[in-house]
C-alpha cells in the first residue's frame, strides 16, 4: 500500500513554510527534472503556487496532496517499521 503521508511536520510549522514544502512535493511529483532545476535556480516561475484556504494547504491539480493540522494522529506500526 502506498504511503498516505508525503511528509510529517511539527505542529508549530508556520503556514508559509508548509506552503513551500507542499510546492516542492508537488513539483517533485509533477514536473520534469529540467523544470525542477529551473525552479531551484529561480529562472522559472512556478505556475502552481500552494494555496491556503480554510485550514488546508493545496497545490496544483493534485487533490490528494494537501496539508492540514492534525490534532491527534496514530500511525499503525507494520513490519517495515521494525
Amino acid at each position: 500500500m502506498p504511503d498516505k503521508y508525503a511528509a510529517i511536520l511539527p505542529a508549530d510549522t508556520p503556514v508559509d513554510r508548509v506552503r513551500e514544502i507542499v510546492e516542492v512535493l508537488y513539483a517533485n511529483a509533477s514536473y520534469t527534472r529540467s523544470e525542477r532545476l529551473h525552479l531551484a535556480q529561480g529562472t522559472w516561475n512556478n505556475p502552481y503556487r500552494a494555496q491556503y484556504d480554510s485550514g488546508i494547504v493545496s497545490c496544483g491539480a493534485n487533490p490528494y496532496l494537501t496539508a492540514r493540522l492534525v490534532d491527534a494522529n496514530t500511525i499503525p506500526v507494520d513490519e517495515e517499521d521494525h
